[in-house]
Order: C-alpha cells, then sequence, then structure tokens
C-alpha cells in the first residue's frame, strides 16, 4: 500500500472519529438543555436538581437566590429581600404576574391555539402552579423559613409555612423522590387542584 493510501486512510479514520465525536458532544448538550428546560415546569421538575440548596437558615441569602434560580419562575428577572427577625423572604420578580406566566411557559409544549379567550387565565394559572411549588421547595429546603413574600410589578402574595405543609399529609418526608412526585408535583397537572389550593395558601399582600 503506498503512502498516498495510507494517508488517506488515517484521514478518512481521523475524521470519522471527529465526526462521531461532534455528534455524541451536540447530543449531550441537547439533553442537558432540555433537563435544565424541564425544571421550568413543576410538573417535570427534578427535586434532585435543588436538593444541594437544602439549609439550615433562611438568612443564608446567596443559598435562597441559588435555590430560586433553579425553580420554576427563574427566567423571569428576580431580586431577594430578607426579614430575618420575622424568618421571611421576599421574591421579587421584575415582571408582571401574566408575563411571568408567559415567559414561564416559552420553552413548554403547551399549544394555545384556541385559548385565546382565556389566555389571561391561562398564565394565571401558570404562575399559581409555579409559586405552590416553589413555596413547597423552599419550606422543605430552608428549615428556618416560616414565610415567603412573592411580589410581582402588579400584585403580591404571601404564603406561610403553615400553609403549605398543611396541604400534605407526610410533609416531614416530602423530599423523598417518589413523594415529592406523588404529592406534589402529580396534582399540580389539574388546573383544578391549582386554583383551589392557590386560593388557600397564596394571600393577598
Amino acid at each position: 500500500m503506498s503512502n498516498i493510501n495510507k494517508l488517506i486512510i488515517i484521514l478518512l479514520v481521523l475524521g470519522i472519529a471527529l465526526t462521531t465525536a461532534a455528534t455524541i458532544f451536540v447530543l449531550k448538550q441537547d439533553e442537558n438543555n432540555e433537563y435544565e428546560r424541564a425544571q421550568l415546569r413543576a410538573e417535570t421538575a427534578d427535586i434532585n436538581y435543588i436538593l444541594p440548596y437544602n439549609n439550615k437558615y433562611m438568612g443564608n441569602h446567596s443559598n435562597l437566590a441559588a435555590l430560586f434560580g433553579h425553580l420554576p419562575l427563574s427566567d423571569t428577572r428576580t431580586t431577594f429581600q430578607l426579614y430575618p427577625n420575622d424568618l421571611a423572604a421576599k421574591v421579587y420578580y421584575e415582571d408582571s404576574m401574566l408575563q411571568a406566566g408567559k415567559t414561564n411557559l416559552q420553552y413548554s409544549s403547551y399549544s394555545l391555539e384556541g385559548l385565546e379567550h382565556a389566555i389571561d387565565d391561562f398564565y394565571a394559572t401558570e404562575v399559581k402552579r409555579s409559586l405552590i411549588y416553589n413555596s413547597t421547595a423552599a419550606f422543605a429546603l430552608i428549615e428556618n423559613l416560616d414565610a415567603l413574600i412573592y411580589e410581582f410589578t402588579d400584585t403580591s402574595f404571601i404564603v406561610t409555612r403553615l400553609d403549605i405543609e398543611g396541604i400534605y399529609m407526610d410533609f416531614a418526608n416530602i423530599l423523598d423522590d417518589e413523594v415529592w412526585t406523588r404529592r406534589v408535583q402529580a396534582p399540580l397537572e389539574d388546573q383544578g387542584y391549582v386554583k383551589d389550593i392557590a386560593d388557600r395558601v397564596l394571600k393577598d399582600q
């Protein structure tokens, strides 16, 4: 075999190897992006994604900010204010409630076709679903947090630990993977459930 033929074979093998590596990299990136997008929806988020933010103290500002940066509605710009004496935290979303809902749904598979007459209610329900999920996560992970204030540019709510714990019979075990999926996430797929729980726990501020 001539040196030219050997060189051609080597270049061909290298080309195949590089193409395979590039394809694997792209597929892995797509998989990672899909996983991260899933964290924006209460129904598809992975509890293991936020377990690293388990903390005894709500006064740890950076931990609280990181937690909410990995929860639904995190695509909306947020700032935080802590009230250590009240064991409370304010999460300020720098957008209207409906716009936050629209932003949160941008990567979802929902079709809004035919929902034009009820689109505001659809976005509002998405936000309330996310706030129920986020509150459950925050109270489960931040041990001494007693209240959360959610403030949008046009409305605000206060949620207490007592009200959130009252939703679940087994809050002490809520972070168990199977319990979380069954007790926290699965019911949130039902819009009627979301509206009922929101009326109970999201108090106007």
